[in-house]
């Protein structure tokens, strides 16, 4: 999660409080529900099983889902993060590729750069 934290922080997205739980009951699974401001939340789960950056893909994802909820309510635009080619017409996409968690373009498929490290 301290990846896809650091994203949020560094573009100014809303920061979650981050809850643990366990309400996923897979067997290799981990889960928490990050929370806004007004306490309302979503369920997050990781599968253990998977490579390191597969988890942090898949967090990254589920968190997306979240921002995008929460920005949604504000004059800001809900496409977190926002892919740097397209910027106003959509965010990028996590995926795992060759070991690392990375964010890239939907629509070219282009590696942005690794979760965790957007603005560096």
């Amino acid at each position: 999660m301290v990846p896809v934290l650091h994203d949020l922080e560094i573009t100014g997205a809303p920061i979650p409080r981050v809850e643990e739980s366990d309400w996923q009951a897979h067997e290799s699974a981990e889960s928490a529900f990050p929370r806004s401001e007004d306490n309302s939340g979503v369920g997050v789960w990781v599968d253990t099983s998977l490579s390191e950056a597969k988890q942090v893909a898949m967090v990254a994802d589920q968190v997306q889902e979240w921002v995008v909820e929460e920005l949604a309510g504000t004059e800001r635009a809900t496409n977190w993060p926002q892919c740097p080619d397209h910027p106003r017409n959509h965010p990028m996409t996590a995926s795992a590729d060759g070991g690392t968690a990375m964010w890239r373009c939907p629509t070219s498929r282009r590696q942005v750069c690794e979760i965790g490290l957007l603005g560096e």
